[in-house]
Parts: structure tokens; C-alpha cells; sequence
């Protein structure tokens, strides 16, 4: 009897414990919904534009955590690609908010990156001009502002490590080769205030 009653327990945790590995890695591995991106570097942009080289454009919602790794891929594409862009990573700060509440352990790991400019994004106007949605999503422009790649530099949501984004931007950035124009985007929402939790 005793043993009975422990196989079906077994089976019970067993079922269980699969469902929610799976459930973690359909979330792990769901991309986020898109809209097209814009073909030519916004002209009411706030962000400078370095007209000597290509222009790398990072959205980032500053309570998401997926975005730790975007960062960490962003790093590792900058030192791949020996200053053949300038960076800009883009921060949203709604304007009711405080200036605190944009100051967390991922903008702070930004500003430390060699060479990268951080942008407070009032209310999402700059996101809105890029018609970015997505937290970590990136924009590369050549340097006459024409778009040339638009996606996320992380092969699944938070997680580091080689991908498509990222080696598609390092190869155009030093042979000119373009792999694709376009990966998935894997983050939180840009525009939801409720991240809080998640830093």
C-alpha cells in the first residue's frame, strides 16, 4: 500500500516538476512582438548621431532583467568590433517616475561600459521614434543613417552567449557581410511600468 502510494506521489512531483521546466522554457524561448523598424535614422531624434561611423541603438527597459544579458552581449560586440560603432543604449524613464527609479544595477552597468552613450528616455519618445517595443531590442544605421540591421543580440530571453544578433553586427561591422537583417527579440515590454520586481 505504502509503496503504491509513493509511486503515484513520485508520478504527481514527476508531472509537475516537467510542467513547469516546461512552461519556463516556452517562456525562455517566446519571442517578444515587433513592430517594423523605422529604414532611416529618425530626424527628430534626440539621440547624436556620429556621422564617422555605423550607429548602434539599444532600447532598455531599466527593470528588466532580461536585459542584464543584452549588455553583456553588447559588451562583447563592442570589443569584437574595435570602435566601428558608437553605442547608444536607451533607457526608458516614464516622467512621472523619479530620476531614481531609471538608476538600477543595469543602468549603472551601462554607464561602466567603455564608450557608450546612455540616454534617460523621457516617456519613451526616442523608443516611439524607432518603434521599439521590446527591452534589449537594437538597431544598428550605417553612417548615413540607413538601417542595416534590427533585432536582439540574445539568443533567448536572459540568456548570454553566442547568437545570431550579435555575430551578424560583428560581421558587418568588420567585413561588411550581412548574414540577415532581422532576429527575434527577446525581453520584457518597454512601455510597462510593473518590471519593478524583477531587479
Amino acid at each position: 500500500m505504502f509503496s503504491r502510494f509513493f509511486l503515484i506521489s513520485c508520478s504527481i512531483w514527476l508531472i509537475t516538476v516537467g510542467t513547469g521546466f516546461g512552461v519556463l522554457y516556452e517562456y525562455a524561448n517566446r519571442p517578444s512582438v515587433v513592430l517594423t523598424p523605422v529604414p532611416i535614422w529618425p530626424a527628430s531624434s534626440k539621440i547624436h548621431f556620429d556621422e564617422s561611423k555605423a550607429n548602434l541603438v539599444m532600447m532598455v527597459h531599466p527593470h528588466c532583467a532580461c536585459s542584464r544579458a543584452s549588455l553583456g552581449e553588447l559588451e562583447r560586440l563592442l570589443a569584437q568590433s574595435a570602435g566601428k560603432a558608437k553605442a547608444h543604449v536607451v533607457f526608458l524613464k516614464p516622467g512621472q517616475f523619479p530620476d531614481s527609479w531609471v538608476n538600477t544595477d543595469t543602468w549603472r552597468r551601462a554607464k561602466s561600459l567603455p564608450d557608450v552613450e546612455v540616454v534617460d528616455d523621457v516617456d519613451g519618445a526616442e523608443a516611439k521614434l524607432f518603434s521599439a517595443t521590446t527591452s534589449g531590442q537594437t538597431f544598428l544605421y550605417d553612417s548615413k543613417g540607413r538601417l542595416i540591421f534590427s533585432g536582439g543580440i540574445t539568443g533567448a530571453r536572459g540568456h548570454e552567449g553566442d547568437n545570431k544578433g550579435r555575430s551578424t553586427i560583428v560581421d558587418w561591422l568588420n567585413h561588411g557581410t550581412l548574414a540577415v537583417k532581422e532576429t527575434f527579440v527577446f525581453g520584457c515590454s518597454l512601455f510597462a511600468t510593473g518590471q519593478e520586481e524583477n531587479n
